[in-house]
């Protein structure tokens, strides 16, 4: 018996190098692959951010300019880490739940305001940040000031400045920004 054994184990040399090396590549591979998919879902996530602000920007001012100031106030808030937009009047905006509200974007996503069309100098958003805008007949866009109770007030921007917000992951930026003397509208991608 103590013969059989010694024999076996003697024949039994484990994996050759070849092997092993085999097995390794096919893991990094996979591993590879994994880590592409991430990447590429979380660039996704910034450039749908962005493309969508740009969008609810491009809804408010055609709702304005066919109906009217207040009916096509844009609500941007920040609630639960998450940015959510609202097209309508500023009451209801302002008063809108994030249930009520289209979903900008999710958790991984940071975001950023700036007054550079470059994204430069933006400040992160707080929890809780609400801001309105509106546009004139003219196009030219205005910021809504309101609180709660009294009607609202308008405020022109005076000057060529931009309005940018800014998402990022690790990765991957994303900017949607509006000329407010115009009305023009774009967004911005790049890498870090």
């Amino acid at each position: 018996m103590r013969k059989a054994i010694k024999k076996s184990l003697a024949e039994n040399k484990g994996f050759s190098l070849v092997e092993i090396m085999v097995v390794i590549a096919i893991m990094m591979i996979l591993v590879g692959m994994v880590s592409i998919t991430f990447s590429v879902v979380g660039n996704a996530n910034v450039s749908k951010a962005a493309n969508s602000l740009n969008s609810s920007f491009a809804t408010a001012r055609s709702t304005c300019m066919a109906k009217g100031l207040d009916s096509g106030t844009l609500t941007i808030k920040i609630i639960g880490g998450k940015v959510y937009t609202y097209i309508g009047t500023a009451a209801d905006g302002y008063a809108a739940t994030a249930s009520q509200m289209e979903k900008v974007t999710n958790n991984s996503i940071s975001v950023e305001y700036s007054a550079s069309d470059k994204g430069k100098g933006g400040a992160i958003l707080p929890e809780g940040y609400v801001k309105q805008y509106a546009f004139r007949p003219s196009g030219k866009m205005c910021v809504v000031n309101y609180s709660g109770g009294a009607a609202p007030t308008y405020t022109d921007y005076t000057t060529d400045s931009c309005v940018c917000y800014i998402f990022k992951n690790k990765k991957r930026g994303a900017r949607a920004f509006i000329y407010p003397e115009t009305g023009r509208h774009d967004v911005g991608i790049w890498n870090f």
